[in-house]
């Protein structure tokens, strides 16, 4: 496999949800430069763009102040995702009842503003999945329901869908949010087996297990349910499913057109099949796509089993070599 991006493992400090053109965009938006920086997006590969917006909504400085919103529709969903990223900086990655309670006033202003600067996005162009896979954040947050459905549906529809995205839906739509297992597993089950999207996509499925696994295991009341599904990556029947995962990726990659090709795609792949293998200990499954993601690996889903990602990873990568 490709090592994602070419950036060698221990020649430069991890970073996570890294992007080739972050300084260049940081700086664009820092001089409020929205039609270069919107430029700078759609040069990009569908999966890069959703990428390179979500780094900037992590890198830029917290509540920039930025003026009044661009008046472009695509700037404005440029915007919309940044917001998108702001907000969950105030909010942290925890358990709700974990959030302090001086950060939902500006969690859920900045998800305000999101929402409205997405939609302006979306209803100019319905097939910005870009677009449509942060308004499918911010719709998750903010609990508009009603429109996290909506927006679902407009993903399955429009003609460019980024897997995180995707991975967005799916997790929106599980226990953890606004659904259940059973409504996660659909959204895999219904993005994986479509043909238009590159091989990547069978990471949605290892997502949905450590999603599951995440819920049951760590966030259910039931002490049953709990114990149950903290052996989930111990048994056979999901360490051979894992497999099966890596095994329909390879297949796939293997006759997917070079033209196409999306290392951002691969990365996400790398990242789920990835993490899922190294939760069931299976090194050996886990070793080319923890090598491929080189000192870039993305965030999530990898923070649910190392904690502080940048920190833990050199010991990850040491664990999967040796």
């Amino acid at each position: 496999m490709r090592r994602w991006l070419d950036r060698r493992s221990g020649t430069k400090p991890v970073r996570t949800d890294y992007h080739p053109d972050l300084d260049e965009a940081l700086s664009l938006f820092e001089q409020s430069d929205w039609d270069s920086l919107t430029a700078l997006t759609e040069a990009q590969t569908v999966n890069g763009a959703f990428s390179l917006l979500r780094a900037l909504g992590t890198h830029t400085p917290l509540d920039l102040p930025f003026g009044s919103l661009p008046k472009a529709p695509r700037a404005r969903g440029v915007i919309g995702a940044v917001l998108v990223g702001w907000a969950w900086r105030h909010r942290g990655f925890g358990r709700g009842d974990e959030v302090n309670e001086d950060s939902w006033p500006a969690f859920f202003d900045r998800l305000g503003q999101a929402i409205s600067a997405l939609l302006d996005a979306v209803r100019a162009d319905q097939d910005d999945g870009v677009s449509i896979g942060y308004l499918i954040r911010a719709a998750t947050g903010a609990n508009e329901v009603g429109l996290l459905h909506e927006a679902r549906d407009l993903f399955y529809l429009a003609r460019h869908r980024p897997l995180e995205g995707g991975a967005f839906l799916l997790q929106a739509l599980g226990r953890k949010w606004h659904g259940s297992h059973e409504e996660m597993d659909a959204v895999a089950e219904r993005l994986a087996s479509d043909d238009d999207l590159p091989p990547g996509k069978v990471g949605l499925w290892a997502r949905a297990l450590i999603e599951r696994w995440v819920w049951d295991g760590h966030m259910s009341d039931d002490p049953a349910t709990r114990f149950r599904s903290q052996m989930t990556f111990s048994l056979k029947e999901t360490r051979d499913r894992i497999l099966r995962l890596d095994d329909d990726y390879r297949r796939l990659a293997s006759v997917w057109s070079p033209a196409e090709t999306d290392p951002f795609a691969d990365a996400f792949a790398h990242d789920n099949i990835g993490c899922a293998a190294v939760l069931s200990k299976q090194m050996a499954t886990a070793r080319p796509h923890v090598a491929a993601l080189g000192n870039a690996p993305g965030e999530w889903p990898w923070c649910y089993t190392l904690g502080d990602v940048e920190k833990s990873w050199p010991s990850l990568l040491r664990r999967v070599r040796a």
